[in-house]
C-alpha cells in the first residue's frame, strides 16, 4: 500500500469541504501507524481526528481514511498523543508531523481535476491590488488563496496578477473568505471574474498553475507508486 518516502495528498476538515489537498510525504511506517510530514502547508490536524490520504496505487489516483492517534510539530516541539519517535527522519523546516492509522479500503479518487492544489511548496507568488509579491497558496481552475498584509472586505473586487513560467496573468478577482495570519498578514480565498473583452488573462493563468502544480505532484506520486 503505502511505503516508506511516498509522497502523498492530505485534507481534512474545512479544507476537504473546499477540496484542497496539502502535498505530505511518509516518514516511517511502524505496525498499522504511519508517519506522516506535510509540506509545510497550514493544515490543521488534531489527534483524534480523521483525514483523508490521497496516493497513487497501481498507476491510479486512489483515496482513504485515516484516523490520527498522534501529532508533533518538529518546528516547536509541541505534540499531541504519543508522539515516541514520530518525527525521526522528519525535516525541521517542513510541516507538522502525525501518527495515522489507514481506515477501510482505498476507493477511486480519479476526479482530481476538481480539486484545488496547495502551492506553497512551488514557490510561486504574484500581485494583489498595488501589494507585490504576495504568497500564492492554493489555486483551482476558477480561483485562488494568497496572503498579502493590505485590507479587504468580503465582496471587495480587486485587480490580481498571477506569474508562471515568465507569464504575467492579469484580471480581477473578488474576495470570498479571509483568515487573519499573524503578524498583521491575511489569507484571501478570491475567485477570478470572467470580464469578457477587457484582456482578463487571470482565469487562464489560474488553469495553467493548476494544471501544472497537480502533473508535477502527480509525477512525485508516480515515482514511488
Amino acid at each position: 500500500m503505502l511505503s516508506k518516502g511516498a509522497e502523498v495528498f492530505v485534507t481534512c476538515g474545512r479544507d476537504a469541504d473546499k477540496r484542497i489537498l496539502h502535498p505530505a510525504r511518509v516518514l516511517s511506517i511502524s505496525g498499522e501507524t504511519y508517519a506522516v510530514q506535510l509540506h509545510g502547508s497550514e493544515l490543521a490536524v488534531d489527534a483524534g481526528s480523521r483525514v483523508l490520504v490521497f496516493f497513487d496505487l497501481n498507476r491510479k489516483f486512489h483515496k482513504q481514511n485515516a484516523e490520527v492517534v498522534a501529532v508533533s510539530d518538529p518546528r516547536t516541539g509541541l505534540g499531541q498523543g504519543d508522539t515516541q519517535n514520530l518525527t525521526i527522519n522528519a525535516s525541521k523546516n517542513a510541516g507538522v508531523v502525525f501518527g495515522c492509522n489507514l481506515v477501510g479500503q482505498p476507493v477511486s479518487a480519479e476526479g482530481r481535476e476538481s480539486f484545488r492544489v496547495c502551492t506553497v511548496v512551488a514557490n510561486i507568488a504574484g500581485d494583489l491590488g498595488i501589494e507585490k509579491n504576495c504568497p500564492l497558496m492554493d489555486v483551482s481552475s476558477t480561483g485562488f488563496a494568497m496572503v498579502a498584509k493590505s485590507k479587504y472586505k468580503i465582496s471587495d473586487v480587486v485587480a490580481a496578477v498571477l506569474r508562471h513560467e515568465g507569464t504575467e496573468f492579469r484580471g480581477r478577482a473578488v474576495v470570498q473568505s479571509i483568515k487573519e495570519l499573524p503578524g498583521e498578514r491575511y489569507r484571501y480565498g478570491l475567485h477570478c471574474m470572467e470580464d469578457r473583452g477587457s484582456g482578463n488573462t487571470l482565469v487562464k493563468g489560474c488553469q495553467q498553475i493548476s494544471a501544472a502544480c497537480q502533473r508535477a505532484q502527480l509525477r512525485r506520486l508516480a515515482a514511488h507508486g
